[in-house]
């Protein structure tokens, strides 16, 4: 049983790292998030189901999002800048692994214009300007 332990709390560690280095670096800490997706898995889980490693990243993915989502609104500049950072980070693999990667290469600035209007539009949203 407590091999078994070990073992969830080592898988749910490697997916919580996966998910804070693409969604939430300096938003949470590596042994915050594992804490928080071991619980959420225990209060889910039949007995003794082991989660799949898609799994554990949907349960990363749902805690980072709430947690960047509550740093991108904080009154604190610096947990505000840090989600923009993680945002623009975030939008710029997407930009770079989507249909027009090739399009946006052909202007220097295209990439940086299109995140800059995404950031601009969702700060427009949440209500900062």
């Amino acid at each position: 049983m407590i091999a078994m332990e070990d073992d969830l709390r080592s898988r749910i560690s490697k997916a919580a790292e996966q998910a804070i280095q693409s969604y939430a670096r300096g938003i949470l800490s590596l042994d915050g998030l594992t804490e928080q997706m071991l619980q959420e898995w225990k209060m889910r889980c039949k007995a003794d189901d082991q989660p799949t490693h898609g799994v554990l990243l949907r349960i990363a993915q749902r805690i980072c999002s709430r947690a960047l989502c509550a740093a991108w609104r904080s009154s604190q500049v610096e947990m505000r800048n840090c989600a923009f950072d993680n945002l623009r980070c975030y939008l710029e693999q997407s930009l770079r692994s989507s249909g027009y990667a090739t399009t946006l290469q052909q202007n220097e600035h295209a990439a940086e214009d299109v995140l800059h209007q995404t950031l601009e539009a969702g700060r427009m949203t949440s209500g900062r300007f």
